[in-house]
């Protein structure tokens, strides 16, 4: 392809940055040693220090337009709501999520201030996510607390098999697994982001 061609691909190209959610939800919260080592503020910061780090060496390369995905509630997964025997939304694996969130914009802020040659967009997952959780029977679902590939045990990826069970029309239902949404959100969540998100994904 050659060095000039790569270079232009690359300075053309979408970056979509998506990271951080088993950071929080599966290695802190579930990991006795994380708790141990870090405060909740703490591993927040170690967090955007990696994302920071991930960002900036996608501009080193000549990146120009990065979108960075925000977290979602992840105290509204299936997976979370199974192991604390919960059908509501959790707030206290949510709400370091929106923190991070906050924090990670202004970061993202200061660094397009300091690279006023690219476009470093926040998209948030977070607000349209949760809107349709706590609506989701006015959204046109049936499910919102389960994923649709499931027995209530926190199955997801490999764990959902040929002899999981499987609801009848996963359109119906937020999450496919445990932890992942269906194909009809994340339609939802990228259309709201190319609404929101300025020059970002076509828009």
């Amino acid at each position: 392809m050659g060095t000039n061609n790569v270079e232009g691909h690359i300075q053309n190209a979408l970056f979509i940055i998506s990271s951080g959610t088993n950071d929080l939800a599966a290695n802190y919260f579930f990991s006795p040693v994380r708790r141990s080592q870090y405060s909740v503020a703490e591993y927040q910061n170690f967090m955007l220090q990696n994302a920071k780090r991930f960002v900036q060496g996608l501009l080193d390369l000549g990146a120009r337009k990065i979108a960075i995905i925000g977290l979602p509630p992840i105290g509204c997964s299936p997976s979370l709501l199974a192991l604390n025997y919960q059908h509501e939304c959790i707030e206290t694996y949510s709400i370091p999520a929106k923190q991070f969130n906050q924090i990670l914009q202004e970061e993202l802020k200061a660094m397009q201030n300091a690279n006023p040659g690219v476009l470093l967009t926040y998209a948030d997952m977070y607000e349209p996510l949760q809107g349709i959780i706590k609506n989701y029977k006015e959204s046109g679902y049936v499910e919102s607390s389960r994923g649709c590939c499931g027995t209530k045990i926190p199955e997801t990826s490999y764990l959902c098999t040929h002899l999981t069970p499987v609801c009848p029309d996963r359109s119906k239902y937020i999450f496919w697994d445990a932890v992942h949404p269906t194909e009809r959100v994340y339609q939802y969540l990228f259309t709201t982001l190319r609404k929101s998100s300025k020059g970002c994904c076509g828009t």
